[in-house]
């Protein structure tokens, strides 16, 4: 963990000018680049902008810890291509089990539209709904029922590529009968 300590102190202990900032090292973590400029920096003194004002101690353990801006995973569904686009298209290997949860839920029948994008090794990598067809419990279900399921991916021209393709979710309560209509 590192630390910002306003006033006072420093790594050696050293008498500090009054109003001088200095960086201390409390604990050193195996130093990836941007620590390694903060290490640099709590062998150094740095004058402060204001000498006769003092500032409250401040951790950069948290703002350490979390990943840089440009090393953050970001998710694009342009970056999936359309089943319209594709020479073949993503085949599920196994029926995804889609239970009726215990309880939270009138019984019923309830359907939606989910685009699901598979990556290029065949697994989904999100689910997005197009209407409000299923409640959020039924869509919770469905939900962790895609993410767990094993397509063969979409491919152009003999390449496996990210893709979406559209699906029909249905739940139908245990017992439940539906009656006339459209069969959806």
């Amino acid at each position: 963990m590192l630390a910002l300590l306003g006033g006072r102190g420093s790594a050696s202990a050293a008498a500090v000018a009054p109003g001088a900032l200095t960086v201390r090292v409390v604990q050193a973590p195996p130093a990836p680049a941007p620590l390694e400029l903060l290490a640099e920096l709590a062998r150094s003194e740095i004058p402060a902008a204001e000498p006769d004002r003092r500032e409250p101690p401040l951790s950069v353990s948290a703002a350490a810890s979390q990943p840089e801006p440009a090393l953050l995973i970001r998710f694009d569904e342009a970056d999936y291509r359309p089943r319209r686009e594709l020479t073949v298209a993503p085949v599920l290997k196994a029926d995804v089990p889609l239970v009726w949860p215990e309880e939270g839920v009138l019984a019923g029948h309830y359907s939606d539209v989910a685009t699901l994008f598979i990556d290029e090794t065949g697994r989904v990598r999100k689910l997005r709904f197009e209407g409000e067809g299923l409640p959020p419990r039924l869509q919770d279900q469905a939900r962790e029922a895609f993410l767990g399921a094993s397509f063969s991916p979409g491919e152009l021209q003999g390449v496996p590529v990210k893709s979406r393709i559209r699906v029909q979710v249905a739940f139908d309560a245990p017992g439940h009968v539906r009656r006339g209509g459209s069969g959806l």
